[in-house]
Parts: structure tokens; C-alpha cells; sequence
């Protein structure tokens, strides 16, 4: 992927156009600049040291101290320079502080993404609510303000994935990056519905219009955000593994923030999921996701990554406590492959009358009954409307042991582009 590569070194190392700062001082920026210079004093580090390898000037650190404001690219490779030199935690509480008072429509719309994508709820709903104050014909910032809070809305599970998405749709930006930004949020959507070969559809569109924004933050965290979204295709959709793999090293090699290293793990362990003799491998990664996400606070997701690991190790026969089983599904699919066929398929039955049905669970009923009306209803869910290979291979594989028709199986599986609900 082109978009990102290199951008990295331009954040970490300065470039680009120089954005000056028109803005009279403010407390709080006052107070960041003081408490930068308290940290540059606390850990005997020299200044002139920072801003060569920063590629700033070294009066940047005096103008902070009495209130000035700099640039955000400016502020992050600093900050981002001193935690090397100290402790990678120094990146979280001297950004929180910065972000805090910054005034400059460029920096609030820098700011905006990199709370966003550093999952800083509190701080993501301050910046649209200052945008939404500050913004005017000129400066746009009520259009980042509008999408930047929907993104917060889903993420505070406060509308439905469908209505959000509704939302996205009457959104109608002028600016190039909000053009590019509610592409990039449709795409999640594509994600997060399932709706894999959807996303193939937007890429060339995306990447253009990502390659043609100045470059600075925003573009390279907008290219970081498709990279995620090529991950999943390759995953799920095209199933190319190596390709998901390398995809997944780039975002950790060219982190724009801890969220995109845990979901680059949980890419590479999912592309060693049916790869038995690499599971340890597949659970390895899995659990730095979910070591990741739970870090960041991200719950929901790491129990979901989790439930995945226990599947793994199921399903594989790695040597798994019953007791310590937490998911029901995962727990019917251990009785299922220990002999309990009655039991296991009590709990499915009881999941599909309380949840609905779902592919996998009629994977794991075809598991217990051998019946290939359940395993063609998981394959066709999986293939038709999800565009999921990465999973439908399990249904797929118990087909064809079965003896089913190799040619009707492979026409539904080896369709990369199918059906769906649409949009």
C-alpha cells in the first residue's frame, strides 16, 4: 500500500509546510509548555538535541513556555522524541495537556483525529464542542465536528450500527479531508457489519483521494486507517494471509496509536487460524491484541478477541478446562468435540432463540449432527452476506469431507465480490 509509507519518518523527523501561530496565549497552553520544560529538566535532556533530531527550532520550547502555540506535527514529533529518550507513557499525559488548549483550527482538526484514533473520548467530545464554537465559513470545522462526533457517538455505543450508519450517509463535507474521512467511516462500517468484499468496492477511490491531501497528519493517519480496512479484506475477504501479514507489520512499524498496533496483532493471529501447527502463533498475537486493547480500555473488543482464542484452542485440541470456558458457544462446541452432542446443541439452541442465529453457531451445529444443511446455510451466510471466506473455510472444508459437489461448493467460496444486503 503507498499511502502511509514513508509519512512516518515525516512526523517522527519534521517536513512539510511550517504553520504559524496567530493565536493569543492561553493558560493551558501556558501550562503545557511549562510542564514540557519541566520534563526536558527532570530527565537532563538538551533541548538543542530534541529540536535537531526533530527538525524544529530550539526557541520552540520558550514560546510554549509563555503561552505561545506551535503546530501539532511540531508538538507530536517533540513529544514523541521525549518518550523515547524517557518513558513511552510521557506521550499520554503531555498530549492530554496540549490538546487541552490548543485554539488553531489546524491543530484542533490534527487534534480531533489523533483523540480519535487514540480512543480519548473525553477529550474527542471538548474538541468538537470548541470546533462547533470556533468554526465559520473559512476554517470548515463545524464539518469535522459533525463527523468526528458521530464517530464518538458509536463509540460510546449511544446509536445502532445501522442507524449510525444512516447518519454517515446525510453527512455532506466540502472539505477534502471530511470527503475522505466519511469514506474512511463508511468503510468501518463495511468492517464492522461483516461486509468484507464491500470495502474492495471504496479502496481505489479512498487511496486517491487520501494521496491528493497535504501532506501532514491527517494524511498519514487517514492512510493508517485504510491500511486497517485493507487488512481486513485480505483477511477475510481475499484471503491472501501473507499480504493481511504484511499489511499488519506496516501499521505496527508506523503506529499512529496503540489501537492500531492491537488490531494489527489481532490480524496476524487471525491469519494463522486455520494453521494448526502455527495456533500457538495464532494465540500469541491474539493475546497481544487483547493485552493491548484492555490497556487502552477497549473491554468489549478484548473479550471478543478472547473468545476467539478459546475457539482456537478447541477447535484445535489445545489442551482447554471446560470450567474455564467463559462464551456459551465456545462452551457447546467443546462439549460437541468431547462426545456431548445433546448438551452442545441445547446451549446452540438456546443462543439462537435468545441472540438469533449466527454462521458459525450452524457450523458448529453441522459439527455435532453431521447434517450438510447446516454447514451450506453457515457457507452461504458467510460467502452471500458477509463476504467472509476467512471463516467460510470451515464450513466449506466440512463439505467437501462430506462428499458434496466440489463444483457447487467452490462456485459459492471462490467468489470474492457476492451479494449482501447492499447499501
Amino acid at each position: 500500500m503507498r499511502v502511509g509509507i514513508g509519512l512516518a519518518f515525516y512526523i517522527l523527523r519534521g517536513g512539510g509546510r511550517t504553520l504559524t501561530s496567530n493565536t493569543k496565549t492561553k493558560p493551558n497552553i501556558n501550562r503545557f509548555g511549562e510542564v514540557l520544560n519541566e520534563t526536558i529538566e527532570k530527565y537532563n535532556l538538551v533541548k538543542q538535541d530534541i529540536a535537531d533530531f526533530c527538525n524544529v527550532d530550539s526557541s520552540i520550547f520558550s514560546k510554549l513556555k509563555n503561552g505561545g502555540e506551535s503546530s501539532f506535527e511540531k508538538i507530536l514529533r517533540i513529544v514523541r522524541r521525549i518518550c523515547v529518550l524517557t518513558e513511552p507513557s510521557k506521550e499520554k499525559e503531555l498530549m492530554l495537556i496540549y490538546i487541552q488548549g490548543i485554539r488553531q483550527p489546524k491543530n484542533i482538526k490534527c487534534a480531533m483525529e489523533y483523540s480519535d484514533t487514540h480512543n480519548q473520548l473525553d477529550e474527542s467530545q471538548m474538541l468538537c464542542d470548541k470546533a462547533f464554537k470556533l468554526a465559520n465559513w473559512e476554517n470548515k470545522l463545524d464539518e469535522f465536528a459533525e463527523l468526528y462526533s458521530l464517530r464518538l457517538k458509536r463509540k460510546r455505543n449511544n446509536i445502532a450500527l445501522e442507524e449510525w450508519y444512516e447518519e454517515i450517509i446525510k453527512c455532506k463535507p466540502k472539505t477534502d479531508e471530511m470527503k475522505t474521512f466519511r469514506s474512511l467511516l463508511i468503510m468501518l462500517y463495511y468492517h464492522d457489519s461483516g461486509k468484507y468484499h464491500k470495502i474492495l468496492d471504496a479502496v481505489t477511490e479512498v487511496r486517491v483521494s487520501i494521496e491528493e491531501l497535504e501532506t501532514n497528519y491527517l494524511r498519514f493517519s487517514f492512510g493508517m486507517r485504510l491500511n486497517q480496512r485493507l487488512q481486513a479484506v485480505y483477511l477475510h475477504n481475499i484471503c491472501d494471509f501473507e499480504k493481511a501479514r504484511t499489511l499488519a507489520i506496516e501499521s505496527k512499524e508506523n503506529p499512529v496509536g496503540r489501537r492500531f498496533v492491537a488490531y494489527a496483532n489481532l490480524t496476524i493471529g487471525l491469519s494463522y487460524f486455520h494453521d494448526k501447527t502455527s495456533s500457538n502463533k495464532a494465540i500469541e498475537y491474539l493475546q497481544k491484541s487483547v493485552d493491548i486493547y484492555l490497556e487502552i480500555e477497549e473491554h468489549d473488543i478484548a473479550m471478543t478477541i478472547l473468545e476467539k482464542i478459546d475457539f482456537i484452542k478447541i477447535f484445535h485440541g489445545i489442551d482447554i478446562s471446560f470450567d474455564t470456558i467463559k462464551h456459551q458457544q465456545n462452551k457447546a462446541l467443546w462439549l460437541i468435540l468431547n462426545n456431548k452432542q445433546t448438551d452442545g446443541l441445547k446451549i446452540l439452541n438456546d443462543l439462537d432463540i435468545s441472540k438469533g442465529k449466527n454462521p458459525l453457531r450452524e457450523y458448529i451445529k453441522g459439527l455435532a449432527t453431521n447434517d450438510v444443511t447446516y454447514f451450506w446455510e453457515s457457507l452461504i451466510t458467510y460467502i452471500n452476506e458477509r463476504g467472509d471466506r476467512l471463516y467460510g473455510i470451515l464450513p466449506r472444508d466440512q463439505l467437501l469431507k462430506l462428499g458434496e459437489r466440489e463444483i457447487a461448493i467452490n462456485g459459492y467460496y471462490d467468489t470474492k465480490k457476492v451479494g449482501g444486503r447492499g447499501v
